[in-house]
């Protein structure tokens, strides 16, 4: 496999493994399990790790979302117990996170992909037609597509509840008394979204594949609903053959992205 596990570089993951370990030659599994938990949260949740990439998903909220969780939660489980001991070394923890890195990133793929034949499915059903052409194919999977795609890397919102006390600590840092002005509230509460978004890295610069995403995008429906159906102007195709393109797209798209990675802006 690549040496990538949950959107991690193998030198990021050595890093990480080390603030995990902090200094200690081994670590429960549980350290583990609640140290990936924690980072996942500081991330602003996500995949099963480095969520907060957002790559290539689906709504983070909703029953999907929670499916998909609980089967990668089983996943790291599965691995964390092949290793016959209740503690754990830094090797054995990266081989761990390697390989369900990978699990898990097939089954993301999986899953997304049952979650565009569902959703083509559903478009079918309320268009009520059994064939369209190749505008309105065009048109209904980029839908699905926007429809899917996480704001905020898939993150919680920056001001979620759960960082009142990162914020009140900010408060006390910067203001010895209660009483503050407006502005001073407005210039605090702007540093402080910073900060979470900086934490999140969800507005890191994209490669210039992903500037030009829509038109690559564009680029590659159009090349691969020739290749599978002919002239887009005269051949309209059934539900069946949509969901066929819509594999064709993606898997050309991931193989696209994997060449030009970069990262999604956020649309904060």
């Amino acid at each position: 496999m690549s040496n990538e596990s949950n959107g991690w570089t193998e030198e990021e993951m050595n890093k990480q493994i080390d603030e995990f370990f902090n200094g200690q030659t081994t670590i429960t599994k549980e350290q583990l399990k609640k140290s990936l938990e924690e980072y996942r949260m500081g991330r602003g949740g996500g995949r099963g790790g480095r969520g907060g990439r957002g790559r290539g998903g689906m709504n983070r909220s909703g029953p999907m979302h929670e499916e998909m969780k609980q089967k990668l939660s089983q996943l790291l489980e599965s691995e964390l117990n092949k290793i016959n001991s209740n503690t754990i070394t830094k090797e054995q923890a990266k081989s761990a996170l390697l390989s369900f890195g990978s699990q898990a990133k097939e089954q993301w793929h999986t899953q997304i992909d049952q979650n565009i034949q569902s959703s083509i499915k559903d478009e079918f059903k309320k268009l009520n037609v059994t064939e369209i052409n190749a505008n309105q194919a065009r048109d209904l999977l980029r839908n699905i597509s926007n429809k899917m795609r996480p704001s905020h890397g898939g993150g919680p919102s920056p001001l979620d509840d759960n960082m009142k006390n990162e914020f009140m600590n900010e408060f006390k840092i910067k203001y010895s008394t209660n009483k503050i002005t407006g502005d001073e509230v407005w210039e605090l509460i702007k540093s402080f979204d910073k900060k979470q978004h900086d934490k999140m890295g969800c507005c890191e610069k994209n490669s210039e594949w992903e500037k030009d995403k829509e038109k690559k995008w564009e680029e590659i429906f159009n090349e691969q609903y020739k290749e599978l159906f002919g002239d887009l102007n005269k051949v309209k195709i059934n539900q069946q053959q949509l969901e066929d393109l819509a594999k064709k797209l993606r898997e050309k798209l991931r193989a696209e992205h994997q060449q030009n990675p970069g990262k999604r802006l956020c649309q904060h």
